[in-house]
């Protein structure tokens, strides 16, 4: 590397070898460093922080890069840095425009970041849209390689800096995941984009938020994390509207009602924003963040589940496994945030909001609202749930489920499904249960037998 421009960070003037500056190139990963003597400063004043420098004869030292001479920018500094940048960038295009979309792959995505490595972040982002759709398409298969995402690449690399990372989100040439925006931002600890970003990834609940939150103090945390459950709140409010308002329109209209004749309204799992509510607050209660408004928040989190629980296909197996998940992980919640008025002997319900979490004994079981023929014994219990499952023009659908829980186990577990269309005939489930073991039942219009044993220990 011959020579860069730089800006001044910092200056020390009781240096063991003499004063020194440290500098910042977007280029390059750390600081550089130079001496502030007249054999390697070629100015007469000392730079102040926030000049930019221009310097040469830059080596990789063991503490980091340094620079054997250095002086100020100039304005003609400028232009041939600009005309140099200006070559690269034809050059980058040029090379784009001669590719088919069927011959890129990643050793052609590497070339693109070579080649465009000297760029600036402004130029990079400046030409983005056109490098991007520079290829021709020709239909073929793709070889795996992709210039958009070559480029990302290249983008992400650039941005050091908050004010980077402004002009990365505001540009109108190419678009970035939030979840890369969220990595960047804790990378270069800007807690401006790490809020953004989290009210953005609507299915927040796979990120870990530990380590963004370290960057924060006691109070940050208490009213960023508040404030993002409260917006991520509004959001599922917002998509409840949405959906109320289609269900007016499509009620006042004949044509559309018919139509549409089971159109109801409803959440679905990520309008709900009801799994990164459930983190945040639980991040909350576990890390001792006082939790503002908690017993209206958990309310509203309880009518969303209700409707959360209305969405089509609902009671469909993959539907039903994530508002299962959803609901007891409620039910966690809620046992460290409202005030519990238990004997702790048997079993016994609480509900919170339209929502009945089961308590045996003490310990929690989870959320049973339509549970049915409930059998307990001693530390473990049996119940079961029917419901609509699907239906057509002539005929419904319906499924029984037989779940079981004891001690020690973190949440209910479904053992048996059935299901019969009604014009099969009518699907009758019944079992009994001794503490280890579940005798299960079933027929349809009293013949197909079906007979389980399922033993709690297995």
């Amino acid at each position: 590397m011959d020579a860069i421009n730089a800006i001044v960070q910092k200056l020390i003037m009781d240096g063991e070898h003499g004063p020194y500056a440290v500098a910042t190139n977007e280029s390059l990963n750390g600081s550089v460093t130079f001496s502030l003597e007249p054999t390697v400063w070629k100015e007469k004043d000392h730079p102040e922080p926030g000049s930019v420098v221009y310097l040469t004869k830059i080596m990789k030292k063991r503490a980091g890069w340094r620079a054997k001479e250095g002086r100020y920018w100039t304005p003609s500094d400028e232009q041939i840095e600009q005309s140099e940048m200006s070559k690269i960038a034809e050059g980058v295009i040029s090379f784009a425009k001669s590719l088919h979309t069927c011959a890129i792959s990643t050793g052609t995505e590497k070339i693109i970041e070579r080649m465009a490595e000297p760029l600036d972040l402004n130029t990079i982002l400046s030409i983005s849209k056109t490098v991007i759709n520079a290829p021709t398409h020709c239909g073929c298969y793709n070889s795996g390689g992709s210039i958009e995402r070559a480029w990302r690449k290249l983008i992400f690399g650039k941005v050091k800096t908050e004010e980077d990372l402004e002009k990365m989100t505001s540009s109108k040439e190419v678009s970035f995941p939030w979840e890369g925006i969220f990595h960047k931002a804790i990378e270069i600890k800007s807690k401006i984009f790490i809020v953004k970003a989290i009210l953005k990834i609507s299915n927040f609940e796979k990120f870990d938020l530990s380590v963004p939150m370290q960057l924060m103090n006691g109070d940050e945390r208490r009213d960023i994390l508040n404030s993002i459950v409260l917006s991520l709140e509004k959001e599922a409010d917002s998509a409840l509207q949405k959906h109320r308002d289609y269900y007016e329109k499509v009620k006042n209209d004949p044509v559309m009602s018919y139509n549409n004749p089971y159109i109801g309204i409803y959440l679905e799992v990520g309008d709900s924003c009801l799994e990164s509510r459930l983190k945040i607050i639980k991040l909350m209660l576990d890390s001792g963040i006082e939790f503002q408004n908690s017993k209206e928040r958990l309310i509203k989190i309880a009518n969303h589940i209700g409707f959360l629980e209305r969405r089509p296909n609902s009671n469909y197996a993959s539907a039903r496994y994530s508002t299962d998940k959803i609901k007891q992980s409620f039910a966690e919640v809620s046992l460290k945030v409202l005030p519990l008025e238990i004997t702790s002997k048997g079993l016994e319900f609480v509900n919170a909001g339209n929502q009945r979490i089961a308590y045996l004994n003490g310990n929690l079981v989870g959320e049973m609202g339509g549970a049915q023929y409930i059998q307990v014994k001693g530390d473990a219990l049996a119940w079961m749930t029917s419901f609509e499952f699907d239906r057509d023009a002539n005929s419904v659908q319906y499924k029984s489920c037989v779940f079981a829980w004891k001690k020690g186990w973190k949440e209910p577990k479904e053992i048996y499904e059935r299901h019969a269309w009604t014009r099969e005939g009518i699907l009758s489930v019944s079992f009994e249960f001794d503490g280890q073991t579940v005798k299960i039942t079933s027929t349809i219009n009293g013949k197909d037998n079906e007979n389980r044993e399922i033993n709690l220990s297995a």
